[in-house]
């Protein structure tokens, strides 16, 4: 059918053929509508090479706000900055609308090198994605991986459950040190074709010396892949092939290889990619003829079966405690052959003061057991280079051990200076044997102040021990096993508390922890009693909080709050509930405390976001219905906190798997176990009432998993996924088939416990001044102290305060 003469002469304006008026539309739609409509396989994002304008600005992407800079670098945009300093946050951002909302996949690609970028902040694409019904689904992420890379490909795929209106894409590099350049950009919305989601390459030794676990993971099933892993001259020292969005498995190589250079294939499309591998460091010796070396290290320290002595490693070491208290140190031994080491055991000698008095104390020894790593992990500027597999925590009981060959292994040691301990400095000396000759020794000077912690600690914790997972693991012992738990964090001087209990406490339970030092418990986790046996109960139904649930409540509790007020129990409870809720249900909160309160006098705790709410309204009444507010330990406000506490509530803070470094944080293996024993500190200077933590007994896995008691290395005790990829999270005590064993980063969390009372004991004298030592590891929630031994130190400072107070009031 011919065009009207009239028409004609219009479409001749535009250049008179119908193929290039295609080409206008598809040209300047995107300019109509923010971007071509979805689902048409086209790269939705504008300029994702991130090209400058002849003014300096990127076409066609917004700054997030002013304070925001980048540069330009060998033609590429980047920010951040090398200097040792915070650098000012790279933040562009490019808002995509689609006119007909519906569910395709979102795919979200990028290139990035880097140079130390990333640690403590945000170093990737992000998105917030905003759905047809108004609802928004935030921070989709597809992240590089921090530290120092060449140019590097991430990549994410999120399959929305409702129709898509509207994506603003992100680039950032924010809340970081370092810098990163950035290309390639990209949005789609196409279902993934050959495109790798995640890499890592483990060295398996000292375990299994040459061998390396891949995981390799892809988006969709239908990959098939083949790669090769090159040495640094781009020789091929072995290959895999396979098929799957998961491959994982073990390899035999001639060294360790510098890249791994892979070939995709998947839906008729093929790609390429390479990954460039962490460097494995040399290991040196003391000497040559030292074929076995026996050292020390802090129990603060991260040692792994990868770690070997240098120039500054110890040969002595110096434990300082009170009485009643305990302090722990590693001795490591490491095995600079390929053989074995069979029978290494440990000897002490007594420990003698100058005036020949023998130290009244216990010394307890522990194996260090070592887990794999998960994949994937968090990461931390602190850990355990990327290459290495094993990571230490759980501490089982003493025997004989076997050190790998060109390994080391740990031995934990705890001294335990009972009260009245007189003071003084007693020298003694651990010997490391194997097969009954002696393979070397470390002295030990153990310093006890002259003073004593109290009985009852001040630490208040609530560390949540959950009923549910302990009965799944034994379920014929339960109450034997739990009582052991209970001595467990008592020991740890941890309060043995359960937020998330649906049935009271026994009496004769508490009873026994008070005699122990217990300052605080939770009653009830305020939700229906469940009907069957469950393994923890997080949230019930809003509809549930009605005048039936508090007619159950009350008859469950009268009888049993009458008996806490009787035996003095009281004036440690409270109860808790609405975990992490927001502001929908703050008025069944309000309703629930408001029951509480009234029938019973006893404080609730939550976590939900009204004190989040208070800091944005600080005088509106409906965010005051919580007792004790707990707010995560980066929401915490100090001037909002105060002015709580002068109306009468309590502020605790928490943490879980975030916040993430910078913050203090000791939920992930990766981080270091310092930070554990920085918590208690960070606690009181903050001023904060007490510390919440969810969970210590965390054995989520399919099937009940046990520790090996006769191995070190717990090659089979796995976990496939953690929240945050926070490996270990929630888990400080492990089950083993016939006792549960405590760990580093528990006997870590005991030692902050500890310096709490040093500071409680000064700040009875001199508050200020306790405040000030506090504030003196944790200044800014963001940059604390990361040297332990200036820890030390200022603890030792204290100590000698005390001493001297002591002294002062005796004569």
């Amino acid at each position: 059918m011919q065009l009207p003469a009239t028409h004609r002469k219009r479409f001749k304006s535009l250049g008179a053929d119908r193929m290039r008026l295609r080409i206008f539309l598809l040209a300047f739609l995107p300019l109509l509508c923010h971007a071509p409509l979805p689902c048409n396989g086209m790269e939705l994002l504008q300029n994702g090479e991130l090209k400058t304008d002849d003014g300096g600005k990127i076409r066609h992407w917004n700054m997030l706000d002013k304070q925001c800079r980048y540069f330009v670098e060998n033609g590429h945009v980047g920010g951040g900055t090398l200097e040792n300093r915070k650098a000012p946050d790279f933040a562009i951002f490019q808002e995509i609308s689609f006119p007909e909302p519906d569910r395709s996949p979102l795919v979200l690609r990028g290139e990035s090198c880097s140079v130390n970028a990333g640690y403590g902040g945000d170093y990737c694409i992000y998105a917030d994605v905003y759905h047809m019904d108004g609802t928004v689904r935030y921070s989709i992420k597809a992240k590089w991986r921090p530290g120092t890379h060449p140019w590097e490909e991430t990549a994410i795929c999120h399959e929305p459950d409702k129709p898509v209106s509207k994506v603003i894409v992100y680039v950032l590099l924010r809340n970081s040190t370092g810098k990163a350049l950035f290309r390639n950009i990209t949005l789609s919305r196409k279902p993934p074709g050959p495109l790798m989601n995640y890499c890592s390459l483990l060295a398996l030794a000292p375990f299994r010396p040459d061998h390396y676990r891949l995981d390799l993971g892809f988006f969709n099933d239908r990959t098939l892949f083949t790669g090769a892993f090159l040495d640094k001259e781009g020789k091929k020292i072995g290959d895999f092939s396979g098929k799957g969005k998961v491959f994982r498995q073990e390899f035999k190589l001639p060294r360790h290889p510098y890249k791994i250079d892979l070939h995709l294939n998947s839906d008729g499309k093929s790609s390429r990619t390479a990954r460039t591998l962490a460097t494995l460091p040399e290991h040196r010796f003391l000497t040559d003829k030292h074929k076995v070396t026996v050292w020390c290290a802090n129990a603060m320290e991260k040692i792994s079966p990868l770690t070997f002595p240098d120039k500054d490693s110890k040969r002595q070491a110096l434990l300082e405690l009170a009485g009643n208290e305990r302090e722990s140190m590693q001795i490591v031994i490491s095995n600079s052959t390929p053989d074995k080491l069979y029978g290494i055991n440990c000897h002490v000698n007594d420990f003698i003061d100058a005036e020949g008095r023998k130290f009244p104390g216990k010394i307890e020894f522990r194996r260090i057991a070592y887990l794999p790593r998960t994949i994937p992990y968090g990461t931390h500027p602190e850990q355990l280079p990327e290459h290495e597999y094993w990571l230490p925590d759980p501490l089982l009981p003493m025997r004989d051990l076997t050190i790998p060959g060109q390994g080391s292994s740990g031995i934990w040691m705890t001294v335990y200076a009972p009260p009245g301990t007189p003071r003084g400095i007693y020298n003694g000396k651990i010997t490391v044997t194997g097969r009954k000759k002696e393979l070397g020794h470390v002295n030990v000077r153990i310093r006890v102040f002259g003073f004593d912690l109290p009985q009852t600690f001040t630490f208040r914790s609530a560390f949540s021990l959950m009923d549910g997972f302990m009965e799944r693991y034994y379920p014929e012992k339960t109450e034997r096993f739990r009582r052991q738990a209970w001595d467990l964090m008592l020991d740890h001087r941890l309060n043995p508390d359960d937020i998330t209990r649906t049935d009271m406490p026994a009496i004769e339970d508490l009873l026994y922890a008070r005699s122990r030092g217990m300052n605080s418990f939770n009653i009830l986790h305020l939700v229906p009693r469940p009907r069957k046996k469950v393994l923890w109960t997080l949230w019930a139904p809003l509809s549930a909080y009605n005048e039936k649930l508090f007619a159950e409540f009350a008859f469950r509790l009268d009888d049993y709050i009458a008996e806490l007020e009787k035996y003095d129990l009281k004036k440690f409870a409270y109860f808790y509930g609405f975990d992490e809720r927001r502001k929908d249900a703050f008025d069944a909160l309000k309703r629930t405390r408001d029951f509480v309160k009234k029938r019973w006098n006893i404080p609730l705790m939550s976590t939900s976001t009204m004190f989040q709410e208070l800091v944005r309204q600080p005088e509106n009444p409906a965010y005051m219905a919580t007792d004790w507010f707990c707010p995560l330990t980066n929401f915490y406000n100090p001037a909002l906190a105060e002015r709580l506490r002068k109306k009468g509530h309590q502020i605790w803070v928490y943490s879980c798997c975030g916040p993430e470094y910078p913050y203090v944080n000791f939920s992930n293996l990766e981080y270091p176990f310092m930070n554990a024993r920085q918590m208690a500190w960070q606690v009181y200077a903050l001023r904060a009432d007490g510390f919440l933590f969810w969970h210590v007994n965390n054995w989520k896995r399919e099937k009940r998993m046990y520790i090996d008691d006769t191995v070190n290395f717990q090659r089979f005790y796995l976990r496939e996924k953690f929240a945050m990829n926070a490996t270990g999270d929630g888990e400080f005590l492990y089950p083993g088939k016939n006792e549960i064993y405590p760990s580093i980063r528990l006997a870590n969390l005991r030692d902050g416990s500890e310096d709490y009372d040093y500071l409680v004991l000064l700040s009875r004298k001199d508050p200020a001044l306790a405040l000030d030592f506090s504030k003196r590891i944790c200044p800014q929630r963001r940059s604390p102290v990361r040297d332990f031994r200036k820890l030390l130190e200022i603890r030792r400072e204290i100590a000698e305060h005390l001493e001297n107070e002591k002294q002062a009031s005796e004569n």
